[in-house]
């Protein structure tokens, strides 16, 4: 259940147009997602 939760939270950031930060810190911490 946490997955599809960081998923989202890391797609909404990039549809906020955040400058990409958050993205990166969401994307290693949720390196078990084979997505």
């Amino acid at each position: 259940m946490d997955s599809p939760k960081s998923n989202s939270d890391c797609r909404m950031s990039l549809t906020a147009g955040n400058p990409g930060p958050e993205f990166k810190v969401v994307s290693f911490t949720s390196p078990s997602i084979p997505s």
